[in-house]
């Protein structure tokens, strides 16, 4: 039997491998893998970003806490069935104590950034959380970049972020057009309504920027249908590019998705 007109298939995957429960090897790659290009790999080539783990461990206990900060609060974090009200819930104080540990490394970084590249047009350094699921994404997102507050006037204040150069409000509390940080999950991906017109007004540039590009890459598609959600992952995929939607993102909140990938 002869076949004709026969189309090679690629597949490009982050994890090439076998992973736990499913009945192989766990972390044996898969045999028809042509190629292994590891995350290492990347980093050194400087294809993806360099990531830096909390340094300076400063909780009381005598053990080193963040190195597997997991074992320690994950039976205490919200799970993902349910919901928890941001104005209730009280971080661990491991977690806390991660993220301002992690925070102090951040702000030498930005420092040093904003005295020496920002001039040549740099863009400045991202601090990542890599949250389990998206009520704790949230939460997380809330603590670091702030959040609004409703009225009962029908008007809204902003309650600032516990981290100034990550908060998402100016010196007098009110929301930045452009936020520093994001929240990347499915659950805001999919809400529909992820962007505010302020952002999308001073962003009013990249925005067309993207849909050019978009038209080139999809001749015939209509840039006007373009959704939020569609905006929200370009600015995910243009962090740290300068003249892009992403430029000017100082800190990206997920879930687990972006473990690979960042």
């Amino acid at each position: 039997m002869k076949y004709r007109n026969l189309k090679s298939v690629y597949d490009l995957s982050a994890t090439p491998y076998y992973l736990k429960g499913s009945g192989y090897y766990e972390g044996f790659i898969f045999p028809w893998t042509v190629s292994d290009f590891s995350l290492i790999e990347a980093i050194e080539c400087g294809i993806v970003k360099i990531p830096r783990l909390p340094v300076d461990d400063d909780t009381i206990i005598d053990d080193v806490i963040y190195r597997t900060l997991w074992d320690h609060i994950g039976d205490r974090l919200p799970k993902k069935v349910g919901n928890t009200d941001a104005s209730s819930w009280v971080m661990p104080v491991e977690l806390e104590g991660a993220l301002r540990s992690l925070y102090r490394s951040y702000e030498k970084s930005f420092n040093h950034w904003h005295e020496n590249l920002r001039r040549f047009g740099e863009a400045p350094p991202v601090m990542i959380v890599v949250c389990n699921n998206t009520i704790v994404s949230r939460l997380v997102y809330d603590w670091i970049a702030g959040r609004v507050l409703p009225k009962d006037d029908g008007t809204y204040s902003y309650k600032p972020g516990n981290l100034p150069i990550l908060s998402n409000s100016d010196a007098n509390d009110l929301m930045l057009a452009r936020p520093h940080t994001i929240l990347i999950d499915s659950a805001e991906l999919e809400s529909g309504d992820v962007l505010s017109k302020d952002f999308k007004e001073a962003a009013s540039l990249e925005i067309e920027r993207f849909k050019e590009e978009f038209l080139r890459r999809t001749p015939g598609a209509d840039p006007e249908k373009i959704s939020e959600s569609d905006l929200l992952r370009e600015v995910m995929n243009t962090v740290g590019k300068k003249g892009q939607l992403g430029e000017h993102i100082r800190c990206v909140v997920s879930v687990s998705m972006l473990t690979e990938g960042w």
